[in-house]
């Protein structure tokens, strides 16, 4: 199997004929990721390091990136998300598992499981992320949502929660209650590991 350089390589090449030593262009961009799915996934750094190159660079990672998330997207369409949960892992490991500063997002479900919104809520700093159930309820409501999934990212690797992200499940879980909102799961993503609180039985 072609290594993550030669593949990087090939793909600016084929995509940017013109473009001048497309071999240190890949190169540096994986020296600065780690990964072809960090540069393509890992925005904070990958966008660092694709500034001094020509714009072509960013727009063609931009476009393999949206390729891939809609090819994950199409696998969840149509079918109840709580009942595809490798298929919603895989999604939520590829997009936010490379990330280098901690985000929220939310997956807003209708009543059969299917998902209606899929919305970063807060991004923060390599530990925390700002999080106010009071807003995630009143969107929730806006979109009509009947339930939701948690999801945020340890850019530590490790998925493991902290007593700060069980309490603040907890939080959200309440607020949800009042106005009869089910909240499905809390998905913990880490470095190709990932934790469901609903499966550890933290939720």
């Amino acid at each position: 199997m072609e290594d993550d350089l030669g593949l990087l390589v090939r793909l600016l090449r084929s995509a940017l004929p013109r473009l001048a030593e497309p071999d240190r262009v890949a190169r540096q961009l994986l020296d600065t990721c780690g990964s072809l799915p960090a540069v393509l996934f890992g925005a904070e750094r990958a966008g660092a390091v694709a500034a001094p190159q020509p714009e072509a660079v960013r727009v063609a990672l931009l476009l393999v990136r949206e390729v891939v998330l809609r090819l994950h997207r199409a696998r969840l369409r149509d079918r109840p998300l709580i009942a595809s949960r490798q298929q919603l892992h895989a999604y939520l490991g590829t997009v936010m598992g490379h990330k280098k500063v901690e985000q929220i997002r939310v997956l807003f479900l209708d009543a059969e499981q299917r998902l209606l919104k899929d919305e970063v809520t807060g991004q923060g700093t390599v530990d925390h992320a700002p999080v106010y159930p009071r807003e995630l309820v009143r969107r929730a409501l806006e979109l009509g949502a009947a339930g939701l999934v948690l999801v945020h990212n340890h850019p530590s690797g490790n998925p493991t929660p902290s007593d700060a992200d069980i309490a603040m499940t907890r939080r959200i879980v309440a607020a949800a209650a009042v106005l009869e909102l089910t909240v499905w799961d809390h998905v913990i993503v880490g470095d190709g590991r990932i934790l469901s609180m609903k499966e550890a039985g933290l939720l």
